[in-house]
């Protein structure tokens, strides 16, 4: 439906009709038929939504993802130790402030891998019902 496939981008790619970020390299939409103002750009590509750079940068995501989890629940551990050794009230507002910023923060980073798999499955499940009806049409 007017999107081309990755093999007949690399094609006009290799013309030099068009040039490297003029498609999403995700999907494979024109620019001109980006929807939003924001460029979502990693690793020397370009992506015309955040499904899209979610996608494509699923494994940089989930390591960010990671990360964060991990530094939260060190920080959790940290705080909690000293919340057993002195519960004064100012080390309880100290560890909700601060358990509160590194759970949204972690919630944000692991929204992006989420988004991602889900949109590698589509992609996953989209090709093999492809595959399934060219051979069943043969």
């Amino acid at each position: 439906m007017g999107e081309l496939s990755r093999e007949r981008r690399a094609g006009f790619l290799k013309q030099g009709s068009v040039t490297e970020g003029d498609y999403c390299d995700w999907c494979g939409k024109p620019r001109e038929r980006w929807t939003n103002q924001l460029r979502y750009r990693g690793m020397g590509k370009h992506y015309c939504s955040a499904k899209c750079y979610a996608a494509g940068e699923y494994r940089t995501n989930l390591y960010f993802a990671l990360c964060s989890i991990s530094v939260l629940a060190a920080e959790v551990a940290f705080l909690s130790f000293h919340l057993l050794s002195d519960s004064s009230e100012f080390y309880i507002g100290v560890t909700v402030f601060v358990v509160a910023i590194l759970l949204v923060y972690s919630s944000v980073c692991a929204y992006f891998p989420v988004i991602g798999r889900a949109e590698r499955r589509k992609r996953e499940l989209n090709s093999r019902n492809n595959r399934y009806w060219d051979w069943a049409e043969e």
